[in-house]
């Protein structure tokens, strides 16, 4: 395998997102391997750098706009010199190649592709077109693509046809696969203190893509057979929404938004069952750490990897976007019919932080092959 010294990870932030924690898991596992990580940021801020290893170095841009980091990183790369370079995000995978290009700098480019890019940038709003203009013209001209589905590199692929033959499947690597203390430990809430009453538990950014709504009207279609409880982690110009909606339902009761939860695992835990209920998803990482704590789990079938973690319904029942009638069978099937927890966290495994370091490593290994 490669021998590699130095890289570098760049990426918008480090606030709460499936995107942030990837890039905090690969920067941790590549320091454990004795590798120097300069974790790059456009704008050093969010709550996930406090789960940085120590010896992960901290590079900050101090750039208002992606779109102004263009200096500042070619400053970084001219002064450290990093031998590869995964940027994260499409706005900061375009500032890296459109940097490197206009500077004619030699550094590898690895895209780590996190979503659906069909679906995550669609050709409306000035932005978006925008973005679709230059990632058309510029990421071709990337070395190599870690998509983190099979569906994702489909798409990217057809997107991007000039980029056939260098995109690769790599997924997310999850949290490490011993449970700390605060994993264990039951959480205060209340509705932890209930153990009589289940608990449906989600988690993501309150935005339109998670669909959260149908999951309440799904929620509220299930409190006709069986009482069960509802809470949603992570924060989102959805909130008020959601509560809005939580009441026209009659479910305020039995409905809580917590806020963001550094380490949902614990939360997940002593949940009863775990719901995505999303529009669309790269490779959606709270899944992964659901099943790795034994927790039960539904998706919807939507666009990206969900069905791909969870073996087309081997792993958790699959639903409709969109469909809370079909989700909130699916939520009583699976609270009567529970899963072997062993069975869920051996699948998640394969989500370890260890094996995709490796498989990054094995495609720096075939880049720099191709560069000689």
């Amino acid at each position: 395998m490669t021998n590699v010294s130095h890289l570098a990870i760049v990426i918008g932030s480090l606030q709460m997102g499936g995107a942030e924690k990837a890039a905090v898991h690969l920067a941790n596992e590549f320091e454990r391997r004795g590798i120097r990580v300069d974790m790059v940021m456009v704008n050093a801020k969010g709550e996930f750098i406090s789960h940085l290893e120590p010896g992960v170095r901290l590079i900050d841009l101090k750039a208002r706009h992606t779109r102004r980091a263009g200096k500042p990183f070619r400053n970084y790369i001219l002064k450290e010199q990093p031998e590869i370079v995964i940027a994260i995000q499409s706005h900061v995978q375009l500032m890296v190649l459109m940097t490197r290009h206009k500077h004619r700098l030699t550094f590898p480019v690895i895209l780590n592709e996190q979503s659906i890019f069909s679906s995550n940038v669609p050709a409306r709003g000035l932005k978006n077109i925008l973005i679709r203009i230059l990632a058309k013209k510029y990421f071709p001209l990337a070395d190599a693509v870690a998509a983190v589905s099979t569906a994702t590199a489909k798409d990217f692929t057809v997107c991007f046809p000039e980029l056939n033959g260098r995109v690769d499947v790599i997924y997310n690597p999850v949290l490490p696969s011993v449970l700390t203390k605060e994993t264990i430990s039951v959480p205060d809430h209340p509705f932890f203190q209930t153990q009589e009453i289940p608990l449906i538990l989600s988690a993501g950014r309150l935005n339109p893509s998670k669909d959260f709504s149908t999951l309440l009207k799904a929620v509220s279609i299930v409190r006709k057979q069986i009482p069960v409880h509802l809470m949603i982690l992570g924060e989102g110009e959805e909130r008020e929404n959601l509560l809005r909606q939580a009441k026209e339902l009659q479910i305020t009761e039995s409905f809580s938004l917590p806020g963001f939860i550094p380490n949902p695992m614990s939360w997940m835990n002593y949940a009863s069952v775990f719901v995505l209920s999303s529009k669309y998803e790269g490779l959606p990482f709270v899944l992964v750490e659901a099943m790795a704590v034994g927790c039960p789990v539904i998706s919807t079938d939507c666009p990206g990897g969900s069905s791909e973690i969870l073996g087309n319904g081997t792993y958790g029942r699959m639903v409709p976007v969109g469909d809370p009638e079909r989700m909130a069978e699916a939520i009583v099937f699976t609270l009567k019919n529970r899963i072997n927890k062993s069975i869920l966290q051996k699948r998640a495994s394969d989500f370890s932080a260890g094996s995709v370091v490796n498989n990054y490593l094995e495609l720096i290994d075939k880049i720099r092959k191709g560069n000689e």
